[in-house]
């Protein structure tokens, strides 16, 4: 199974968020694009996600959770804007199960 990652400074808020919501969503550049694919699982920490959704989006300001995205995030994001030919992908996971059971 393929692992996800997550900036490092990020990493104990997703594995939080995880853990009280059961999904998250993260946004990815062209680069990326085809590591993610409906239905496709991964594994982060000592969890098995599953990918449940995927939107591509041309422009940052349609991102579903803008609002919610730091100036830091928007600034990494459109950097790599560079890379994906003008088009994000905000993907969503849920998790599955947890890998220790």
């Amino acid at each position: 199974m393929e692992q996800i990652t997550f900036p490092t400074s990020e990493q104990k808020k997703v594995l939080a968020v995880l853990n009280r919501q059961g999904a998250i969503s993260t946004t990815r550049t062209a680069k990326e694009f085809h590591k993610f694919g409906q239905g496709k699982h991964y594994k982060f920490s000592t969890l098995r996600l599953e990918v449940f959704k995927i939107k591509t989006l041309k422009r940052l300001t349609e991102h579903p959770f803008y609002s919610q995205l730091t100036k830091q995030m928007k600034k990494s994001i459109k950097e790599g804007k560079k890379y994906s030919g003008n088009q994000y992908k905000v993907i969503w996971l849920r998790v599955i199960n947890n890998l220790k059971n």
